[in-house]
């Protein structure tokens, strides 16, 4: 996995070992970038798909906004279990979104919008390393499991096997508020 912008111990010169790695690792995805545009534009002339590999993007908003203001409206329910934006319909039936997402509604037949997982740890934090390791670490205190991320490459593989770049990363930056930098490292640990 490669983590990118999730901080570290600096030395005096304000560098830390992390940034030595996410420089190599960009300059490594660089050096296949030219390789994977030859092959793109090859496949496109030949008319055929180059990679028919599907992406797999977790959003995973600690503390961020509500399931019911983004992708359970759930408008049928009185107040205060309903969204207070209403609802976006989809091309998909039966599925509606929050108001808060108009210009994602139209691409709904590219999500997998999972409601039905659910857990008995209580403890906020606990359940954050708990939820992103998929349950396998019950109790949340990152010793044990494994992240969704790193099971999908180690059955994919970590890198692509033709362009070289890493199957799974993990894309942070540095909070702006002390009172979610703890959350930054619990999304690690469960990474």
């Amino acid at each position: 996995m490669i983590t990118l912008c999730t901080g570290g111990q600096r030395d005096c010169s304000g560098l830390s070992r992390r940034d030595f790695l996410r420089a190599g690792a960009l300059g490594l995805g660089g050096l296949a970038l030219p390789h994977l545009l030859a092959a793109q534009a090859a496949a496109r002339a030949a008319g055929k798909s180059y990679v028919r590999d599907r992406s797999i993007v977790l959003l995973f908003l600690a503390g961020g906004a509500s399931h019911i203001e983004t992708f359970n409206p759930n408008l049928d329910a009185p107040a205060p279990y309903c969204s207070v934006t209403g609802e976006v319909k989809t091309p998909v039936p039966g599925l509606t979104l929050g108001g808060t997402f108009p210009l994602l509604a139209p691409w709904a037949r590219r999500l997998a919008v999972v409601r039905s997982f659910s857990h008995d740890n209580s403890n906020h934090p606990k359940a954050i390393v708990h939820m992103l390791t998929g349950g396998t670490d019950p109790t949340g205190d990152g010793k044990v499991g494994y992240s969704m991320g790193s099971v999908y490459a180690r059955i994919r593989g970590a890198n692509h096997e033709t362009n070289g770049l890493p199957t799974y990363c993990l894309v942070s930056c540095p909070e702006i508020d002390d009172q979610y930098v703890k959350e930054r490292e619990r999304i690690a640990a469960g990474s």
